[in-house]
């Protein structure tokens, strides 16, 4: 088998994931695996093969070159989450009043806990789906289209691809969700240069909005 030109190769982690993130939401889950296990199951995945085909990434989810150090990496990460949550906060509260009808959607969201333990959530959003989404969407995904097609564009891309990758939700609540938190992570690590820095606000965010502090109430 010819291997896949340099220009091209970088791609190929999106284009077998994807389909699987958009599948994931139609039932939601993969087979026996529930929503959890299928989101930890298809990130360890693109993580792999795209540290596969980018020795750099790991590099990058190092944080070398950013400048940041690590204390101020925890505390950027911690406060920027905070920030979102605000923004998440007065959102819902604004939905709620434009449109009486978001407040279900906003609960559709919640309905992805399912059974599964707030323990097992939470221990997956910590050591995978936190760090694992960061580490493809951004480290990979975004990294490179910002590479070939420059910062706006490239951003505008990944922002767009993590938005549609719930179009199968049926959601127009997580849709939005989605594309408010993917231009905030996706300037966030653009302007910090850290990878490790937007895991921490992603990975903080997601515990306090699901966990923590949920806005479905």
């Amino acid at each position: 088998m010819t291997p896949a030109p340099a220009n091209t190769r970088f791609f190929i982690p999106p284009v077998i994931a994807i389909p699987l993130f958009l599948w994931l939401f139609v039932k939601p889950g993969l087979g026996p695996l529930d929503f959890w296990w299928s989101m930890a199951l298809i990130l360890v995945l693109a993580v792999g093969m795209s540290l596969g085909f980018d020795r750099n990434l790991f590099h990058r989810i190092q944080g070398k070159g950013s400048g940041w150090k690590p204390g101020t990496v925890i505390a950027a990460g911690l406060l920027s989450a905070v920030i979102l949550y605000g923004v998440f906060s007065l959102g819902g509260v604004l939905l709620r009043l434009l449109f009486p009808a978001a407040g279900a959607g906003i609960n559709g969201v919640y309905a992805y806990r399912g059974e599964a333990s707030p323990l097992r959530i939470a221990l997956l959003m910590l050591l995978i789906i936190g760090p694992g989404e960061e580490f493809f969407w951004r480290g990979m995904v975004q990294h490179h289209l910002v590479k070939r097609l420059g910062p706006p564009t490239g951003i505008g891309i990944a922002t767009l691809a993590y938005t549609l990758i719930h179009l199968t939700t049926g959601n127009p609540v997580l849709l939005l969700a989605a594309l408010v938190c993917g231009l905030f992570w996706g300037l966030l690590h653009h302007f910090t240069k850290s990878l490790p820095l937007v895991v921490i606000s992603h990975t903080a965010w997601d515990i306090l909005v699901f966990l923590l502090l949920p806005l479905n109430s």
